[in-house]
């Protein structure tokens, strides 16, 4: 199903238009989640509940769905999908460039969250809250996501600097933002040209040294502070 799914994907890619490319390929990992759970539900009429499907609830196995899409994002090459998603979109704005690199970026953060969702549901206190016949909302919402966004708190600061280092890469490469749209890296590309002209260089550069050092000194921080506490 998956497999047909992404041929009919590749199909409608090659046929339409250069401006819309950019948006199908975004929906990529929809589709691939919809192929996931018309599995799991065709399994589920077809196995556990045959012929009485609208009679019963059944449960959808979301994690397992999760875990797979992260591996088929986490076994394409990054930088190869970057490149193919900038060659398909080409003028790409700041909404692109933002969808794209979060794109690229998701997997790590799902990965990481689920990791620490499942230690602290392990807990003493995730146990009491059980004891005292508390709904899976509030042990998620209210017992295990405050003590869970510390932790991700340091992964997101090291990722906010990571996505600003590939987009000044890029637009330094004149990959990047289209040319109505000015950003760090674009302003070092131009200052190649006007080699007298010092601080059309230096500032941009400074700019992003100052902005990815703050970022990394907070998420260093963040992780010092949840590390003691």
């Amino acid at each position: 199903l998956v497999a047909a799914g992404l041929s009919v994907w590749v199909i409608a890619v090659a046929f339409i238009s250069g401006e819309n490319r950019g948006i199908l390929l975004l929906m990529l990992p929809f589709l691939i989640l919809l192929a996931w759970l018309l599995h799991y539900l065709r399994l589920g009429i077809c196995q556990k509940y045959p012929g009485r499907f609208f009679e019963r609830s059944m449960s959808v196995p979301l994690d397992i769905i999760l875990l797979r899409i992260i591996e088929i994002f986490r076994s394409l090459p990054a930088l190869f999908l970057l490149l193919a998603l900038l060659a398909i979109i080409r003028e790409a704005g700041l909404i692109q460039m933002a969808l794209i690199l979060a794109l690229i970026m998701w997997p790590s953060f799902a990965r990481y969250t689920r990791a620490e969702f499942i230690a602290l549901r392990e807990q003493e206190f995730v146990s009491a809250a059980k004891l005292l016949r508390r709904s899976n909302y509030h042990i998620i919402f209210r017992e295990i996501l405050p003590n869970a966004v510390p932790p991700i708190a340091v992964v997101t600061a090291f990722g906010v600097s990571s996505a600003i280092l590939a987009e000044s890469t890029l637009s330094f490469l004149g990959m990047g933002l289209s040319a109505d749209a000015v950003s760090w890296g674009s302003m070092l590309n131009e200052a190649r040209k006007y080699f007298g002209a010092w601080w059309l260089a230096v500032f941009p550069g400074l700019a992003i040294f100052v902005v990815v050092f703050t970022m990394n000194s907070l998420g260093d921080y963040f992780s010092r502070k949840y590390s003691t506490s």
